[in-house]
């Protein structure tokens, strides 16, 4: 009996292979799976072999071929179509290392010719190509250690420097692998390249959507989790509709305030308080129904109502529910519903925050307290991953003065220890990224 062996990517393929050379005459004897390893482990490479017999019958078969020719056909068969193989293995060389790119050039080329004009190449070659590469490579690299190194320590500062101002693991591992695979070793090789590069991709992660311009009565709607300072925010954008924007305009709008939460001690009366120092008044309302009445009223005589709800935990489910009840009763409406977020809280909470909220379906965000926080990095982390905007941003209690329009140069105002953000923040970005009106 005659044993011969088939070799192909996978096993499928080598049976395929199998059956159009011999046709039904055949038994399978031993299928193995074989892993070659290349430059170090770099490259892996798998193949399956099936050894076979054939039934050798009285007719005669082009099929059958003589002993010696079976034997090289073994023998060729380990190596499909070998210039194609060296071509692989020379472009994984230059990706491996930038310095001998030029050197295996030429290799590359020739190669490439020899494929067109199917020059056969035996399995030797292909073997004396890989360990003539993997020496170059080693010795490459044995003589530029520092180079290696500096490339480590750019990854390793702007890893520690993300890390210092709270960027998220997510963030961070995501940047690193970005910075991997988009620079080149040059560039890598520049702490300066670097970091201008990451501060870049933070830029791009705030995106800024400026107010609205309405026609009609604009319905201003504030949502968010507990202790975000809703109501003081909320009494910061009535005081410059209502006060500063007039003596900027010479126009007097007209403003009413509802509150829809009856659930927090005190809030009522803190809204109230704020409506008396402005002289606006204010409608608390306990049920879907009253809020459906006041909002159909107030569309006929006001340019602007405002309306505070209840502070709610983001894994408070039924008590969210609760408060959409309120938004079905005035789906009729167009609602402008900004969600409430405290600048200082971390990706993992914002996360969360986001997900819950969407039943409101929030235009674009609030960030509230950006002057008790020291890190922004947990924000901008979950900002890149919502890609919601930043319409309002406040910065202190003071009514209604800490009150700001959202800027990408207020944000980056917070960072730390980047060299190059004094520059960056020379550039204009109050309109930067998706600015949608």
């Amino acid at each position: 009996m005659e044993l011969l062996v088939e070799v192909a990517p996978t096993k499928e393929k080598a049976i395929e292979k199998i059956r159009k050379k011999y046709g039904d005459r055949v038994n399978i004897l031993r299928t193995q799976r074989n892993n070659r390893s290349f430059f170090f482990g770099l490259i892996e490479r798998v193949s399956v072999e099936i050894f076979f017999s054939v039934n050798r019958g009285s007719q005669s078969s082009v099929h059958e071929i003589p002993s010696v020719q079976s034997r090289t056909r073994v023998s060729a068969a380990r190596v499909e179509d070998t210039e194609a193989e060296k071509i692989k293995i020379l472009e994984s060389a230059q990706r491996i290392n930038a310095k001998i790119a030029q050197q295996v050039e030429p290799l590359i080329s020739a190669a490439k010719e020899k494929k067109t004009e199917k020059v056969p190449t035996s399995p030797e070659a292909v073997h004396t190509l890989t360990q003539t590469l993997e020496g170059m490579i080693q010795k490459i690299t044995n003589s530029a250690p520092v180079v290696i190194t500096q490339e480590l320590q750019s990854i390793q500062r702007i890893e520690l420097l993300l890390e210092e101002n709270d960027f998220s693991f997510s963030f961070i591992r995501k940047s690193i692998a970005r910075l991997k695979d988009e620079l080149s070793y040059h560039d890598l090789e520049s702490f300066e390249k670097v970091e201008s590069t990451v501060l870049r991709w933070i830029i791009e992660s705030v995106h800024i959507q400026v107010p609205p311009i309405c026609t009609g009565t604009r319905n201003i709607v504030l949502v968010g989790p507990t202790g975000v300072g809703k109501t003081t925010t909320l009494a910061k954008l009535a005081a410059f509709y209502f006060v500063t924007e007039p003596k900027r305009t010479g126009i007097q709008p007209r403003v009413k305030i509802i509150t829809t939460d009856n659930f927090r001690i005190g809030a009522a009366f803190q809204m109230e308080r704020y409506c008396e120092l402005m002289g606006l008044d204010l409608c608390v309302v306990q049920a879907p129904v009253e809020f459906l009445t006041y909002m159909t009223l107030y569309q006929q005589e006001t340019d602007v109502v405002f309306v505070d709800t209840e502070g709610r935990s983001p894994v408070d489910g039924q008590n969210i529910e609760r408060m959409v009840e309120y938004f079905r009763a005035v789906k009729n409406f167009e609602l402008e519903v900004y969600l409430t977020i405290d600048a200082g809280s971390k990706a993992n909470d914002l996360r969360e925050v986001f997900k819950q909220y969407a039943l409101f379906e929030y235009r674009a965000l609030i960030v509230t307290k950006l002057d008790e926080t020291t890190s922004i990095g947990n924000l901008i982390s979950a900002l890149s991953e919502a890609r919601t905007p930043i319409t309002y941003i406040t910065t202190g209690q003071t009514v209604p003065s800490n009150l700001e329009k959202a800027s990408v140069n207020l944000l980056l105002s917070k960072l730390k220890g980047f060299k190059l953000l004094a520059e960056e923040m020379g550039n204009d970005y109050g309109d930067y990224g998706s600015k949608e009106r």
